[in-house]
């Protein structure tokens, strides 16, 4: 799934020329489960559902598509015939919007969830696609180069022209066949019929899988294996994996793209140049038809795997350097490697060779086409968070002539650009018209008007002609460029005051406890399904896995054929026991286990902070017969380290899951709605308070300790009753019982909990 637009300007300078090669990789080895989405609802936090039709600026996506995305295509819906279990929902419709003749869905998460090396797996059923419909799961590079320089990495797409499913299978049927591929840009594709310079890894190559039976209307699981080394496209088909490619594809300097971050995309295309279908009426595929995703997971591969929870890009403190060889800098971009130097007016710009201001690298341009504009700049290969350099300056060298205009500007990934003008001979911000260097200072505050987005920037440097053009042949150089002001970078810049990672100015949930896991916003994840293998502590009876699958220490661990795959934890005896981290934020939480087991008479316990539930397993029918069965409400603080205890075996154990139904999730102590509540009076007090009752009895504990109960009452007015000697972050967890003025019970509320700032 290609999302094409050409390569901007001519790359200058600074360009480093390396062996291209591919290194044999270790055993491969799958690790823990890093981060996934079963998809029971959608979080917008992590996904955004795209609208519109690429228009104007890439109509039809660059690839001639017919539809035309909105939200109302996108749903969370029951799996069918997989009871409990749900999938996202992409649906195509014959239906006409903004003069498109078909809608669909399409899902990415763009700065909300951004994947670098590891397995990722994903569970997908498509429709017939007959002729017309294109469904895809890939993903694209954090870059804020254009495409093809930001990398495309396609973990499966259908729907492909026949003439193309021909060539490598004759005649196959197009529900059968499966494709992947991996794009990168490249000098040597850079060819008159290939204007992008895309170089596509399924070119001329066997990159698919053809099944024996329509994989239309059922459900198959795709794999990537990722590294820095290589990518492995798989498919899994009732059990049994099959490689895309003969072998890994080899990543090295030339595909270098596949070294950085990406993001996830999913989407039912409707028509377009991959298809047959380039005119409305050459779409046959019943619809409405559905796309469901089951699952989304990403596991660690061979040591290597990161997840990254909304903004990819950690926030820039201190001086940070743009081009600079000799200032103190807390980071620097460096050409060739981390940015690179674009001239956009190929035509009227070319290297110059001014001597630098310091060390030994200068950008240094000749301008040698009088009354055309000129234009170029530096440019990050992946967005700048410049959020902390609000108050600061950006600082440069430049040396141009008395009757040069110029503006100086930078610009955000959202197509944003503000700049300041700079009329010939005029001198401002520092700038010196002598023919000399010169050191311009910048208020950031002033060069980012009212759009830019500091928090993504992409070229941190840009400088352009003024309206009125140079007419005659000069000589521009720029060095030592530099963002000042962006706080102490031994703190991370701004404040962090509960100490989960996101600033106090961006941070919604001031008082999410320490260690819980957070998104780009700072508030806690509050359910979670933690797969039975992915323990980080165990106790096992025997020595060695009895299942051989997917770890090698003595946990007995053997692949599942229930529901979405995967690997389930077996030969259980009592005694054993595992422990698992899950940086849920503080509350109560509804637990659930998938099991199985032939004879049934099982049964663990699952503990934390004191607190624990009971299973006992019935049989279910057979050991890969799965039953979801419910194990009560358990109470989760801070840090929290889950234990199951086997009790009585016999059974095997696929996933644990726990969503919350009580907590404020981490969030402040905004008190429930009502005339009672919980409010911070002091730096280490929390206060209960009621108004106008006749009594309310309370019950509460902190961090997790015994229960307390008091009773307040009051004929009128308010009163208060104290909880002091309390710590920033201590979790306050408690329950009312509330009778108004009149002795009649108002509201007996579930537990509640807050956190002290």
């Amino acid at each position: 799934m290609s999302d094409s637009s050409k390569r901007p300007g001519r790359l200058v300078a600074f360009t480093a020329v390396a062996c291209l090669g591919f290194a044999a990789q270790a055993q491969a080895q799958v690790g823990p489960l890093l981060w996934e989405d079963n998809f029971n609802t959608l979080n917008t936090d992590h996904w955004n559902v795209i609208e519109g039709d690429g228009c104007p600026g890439l109509c039809g996506w660059g690839n001639q598509e017919l539809e035309y995305y909105q939200d109302d295509n996108v749903s969370i819906e029951p799996v069918p015939g997989e009871s409990g279990n749900s999938a996202i929902v992409l649906e195509a419709r014959n239906q006409s919007v903004e003069n498109r003749a078909f809608t669909s869905g399409k899902l990415d998460s763009k700065n909300g969830v951004s994947v670098k090396y590891g397995m990722i797996e994903t569970r997908i059923r498509v429709p017939n696609l007959d002729t017309g419909l294109w469904p895809a799961f890939w993903l694209l590079g954090t870059s804020t180069s254009p495409w093809p320089a930001k990398g495309e990495i396609d973990m499966m797409e259908m729907g492909h022209k026949q003439s193309y499913i021909d060539a490598e299978f004759s005649g196959a049927n197009i529900n059968h066949f499966v494709g992947s591929n991996a794009i990168f840009y490249a000098d040597a594709a850079c060819v008159p019929a290939n204007p992008t310079c895309a170089a596509s890894t399924a070119f001329e190559t066997d990159n698919a899988y053809l099944a024996s039976t329509s994989l239309a209307d059922r459900f198959v699981t795709y794999r990537l294996y990722w590294t820095d080394q290589s990518l492995r496209f798989s498919v899994v088909d009732n059990g049994t994996e099959y490689d895309m490619y003969d072998s890994p594809i080899p990543v090295n300097e030339e595909s270098s793209e596949f070294r950085q971050p990406f993001y996830l995309l999913m989407n039912l295309a409707v028509g377009g140049n991959f298809t047959d279908a380039l005119q409305n009426s050459q779409v046959t595929a019943p619809l409405p038809a559905k796309m469901y995703i089951d699952y989304v997971r990403v596991y660690e591969y061979n040591g290597l795997g990161e997840v990254t929870l909304g903004n990819p890009s950690e926030p820039e403190t201190g001086t940070f350097g743009v081009f600079s060889d000799r200032t103190d800098t807390s980071r620097s971009l460096a050409s060739g490697e981390t940015s690179d130097i674009y001239i956009w007016s190929t035509n009227s710009l070319v290297g110059g060779n001014a001597q630098p201001f310091e060390g030994s690298e200068v950008i240094s341009w000749d301008y040698t086409a009088p009354g055309q504009w000129f234009g170029g700049g530096v440019q990050s290969r992946q967005p700048l968070d410049m959020s902390n350099f609000v108050d600061g300056d950006l600082s440069f060298r430049i040396k141009v002539p008395a009757n040069v205009g110029f503006r100086v500007g930078i610009t955000d990934t959202y197509t944003n650009e503000h700049y300041i003008d700079f009329p010939a001979g005029e001198e401002k911000y520092g700038l010196v018209r002598n023919g000399g260097w010169s050191q311009v200072t910048i208020p950031v505050e002033e060069l980012t008007g009212e759009l830019i987005a500091l928090q993504s920037v992409s070229y941190p440097f840009a400088i352009l002609s003024t309206a009125t053009t140079p007419a005659s042949n000069v000589a521009i150089a720029i060095d030592d460029i530099v963002w000042l002001g962006g706080g102490d970078a031994n703190t991370g810049g701004g404040n962090d005051d509960d100490n989960d990672g996101v600033d106090n100015g961006t941070d919604q949930c001031p008082g999410t406890a320490s260690g819980a896991q957070v998104n780009a916003l700072g508030c806690a994840t509050t359910d979670a399904q933690i797969e039975a293998e992915d323990y980080s502590n165990f106790m096992d009876a025997d020595v060695g896995n009895n299942g051989g699958a997917y770890r090698t220490d003595d946990v007995d661990i053997e692949a599942t054929t229930d529901n979405g795959g995967g690997f389930n934890v077996g030969w259980t005896t009592p005694g054993e026991w595992l422990e698992y981290d899950t940086n849920l934020a503080p509350g109560t939480y509804q637990v659930s286990a998938r099991v199985a087991s032939l004879n049934g008479g099982g049964q663990f316990t699952l503990s934390e902070g004191g607190e624990s539930v009971s299973a006992n397993i019935a049989a279910t029918g057979g050991w890969q017969v799965w039953q979801t069965i419910d194990l009560g409400e358990l109470q989760i603080n801070a840090d929290a380290s889950l234990r199951l205890d086997v009790q009585t075996g016999g059974f095997n154990l696929n996933w644990l899951r726990l969503e919350q139904t009580s907590g404020d999730g981490g969030d402040d102590t905004t008190p429930p709605a009502g005339p009672y509540g919980v409010e911070q009076t002091s730096a280490d007090t929390l206060a209960f308070y009621v108004q106008s009752s006749s009594w309310a009895d309370i019950h509460y504990s902190v961090n997790g300790g015994g229960q307390q109960n008091v009773r307040m009452t009051q004929a009128s007015g308010e009163n208060t009753y104290p909880v002091s000697g309390l710590s920033a972050g201590d979790t306050l967890s408690y329950s009312f019982t509330y009778w108004d003025a009149a002795g009649n019970m108002a509201v007996d509320t579930a537990t509640q909990t807050v956190i002290v700032q």
